[in-house]
């Protein structure tokens, strides 16, 4: 996507007439946004970022620019979160202009070498404990911040729900891993059957809570990108945390479980949390592997490849 100074003026011009842009500079072309970094003309503010979308997906139900909603949910310092300036469009597009997050990802931290391993675990506990505010919220079912489907007593269903669309979904691109995938969803019925009612009772979560959504600022963890924001089992928020930025992090990751039990003061184990973080990182590879395929879309190495999730599909080693 092509972020011309045309189409940023007339947007930013939308939610404050006396932004003047200096420069536009691309950040990132993601699955489903493309970010870009406009610099404005004095210094209330310096400058902008502008998100928009160039690819629709309604059947996994992300709510572009969901902070509309969320933000009014949570509480006012934490987790902190980018301001959203306005919502609007850029050209044929939908765009939102935030606030500039100037800093390093969770990401960049975690692999730097010169970055202590004090610092480090220092960041992951912040992670725990605004994920512990996070789940704190009330939510009066299973579903997304404006439409709610199952009653919080109904976790069974919802994910059954949930993981029989991917199985119906699979046979259209690689049948012959329909029986594995069956097989692997009965597995995690049965677990989710067995999980601690605290960790499965519906909560607001962020849905896409990962090393790259993560902006560290003066040593201050910020969340961005909400669109993927709802109401489900909060054990869901620390998949992608654990798949592709712990996974090689063994310690940090059991840090990771523990302080937030620890902050939500269950009884739970973290034995038992990771269970279940293992179950909903089943579904979320299977979830992910069917979006890349159906949609063909080219994948980036850290969330894996099309060349990658087209074999994960085919060799139906979902669990």
């Amino acid at each position: 996507m092509k972020f011309t100074h045309a189409d940023c003026a007339q947007l930013l011009a939308a939610v404050d007439p006396s932004w003047r842009i200096r420069e536009i500079e691309p950040v990132a072309a993601g699955m489903l946004n493309d970010v870009a970094r406009v610099h404005l003309i004095g210094d209330q503010p310096s400058s902008v970022v502008i998100r928009a979308r160039h690819f629709e997906d309604s059947r996994y139900g992300q709510e572009f620019a969901a902070e509309r909603f969320v933000y009014a949910l949570l509480p006012e310092e934490r987790p902190a979160r980018p301001h959203l300036y306005g919502v609007g469009r850029l050209g044929l597009h939908r765009a939102a202009v935030f606030e500039d997050i100037v800093g390093p990802s969770l990401d960049d931290m975690l692999k730097d070498t010169a970055v202590s391993d004090h610092e480090k675990r220092g960041l992951i506990l912040q992670i725990a404990e605004d994920l512990a505010i996070m789940h704190s919220r009330p939510a009066h079912g299973f579903g997304t911040p404006r439409t709610v489907e199952y009653a919080p007593d109904q976790a069974l269903a919802f994910w059954s729900g949930l993981f029989s669309a991917e199985v119906e979904a699979l046979g259209s691109i690689a049948p012959q891993s329909v029986p594995a995938l069956a097989d692997a969803v009965r597995g995690w019925l049965g677990a989710i059957e067995k999980a601690p009612h605290t960790l499965l009772r519906p909560c607001l979560v962020h849905g896409d809570v990962h090393g790259r959504n993560v902006l560290v600022r003066d040593g201050r963890c910020i969340l961005i990108d909400w669109e993927a924001a709802r109401f489900r089992s909060p054990a869901y928020d620390l998949v992608q945390l654990h798949t592709l930025d712990l996974a090689t992090r063994p310690a940090d990751a059991a840090l990771l479980r523990e302080a937030y039990l620890s902050r939500r003061g269950s009884t739970c184990s973290a034995e038992t949390l990771e269970g279940l973080v293992r179950v909903f990182t089943g579904f979320w590879r299977t979830r992910m592997a069917i979006f890349m395929v159906a949609n063909d879309r080219p994948g980036c190495p850290y969330f894996g490849t099309l060349v990658y999730w087209r074999a994960f599909l085919e060799t139906g080693e979902f669990n």
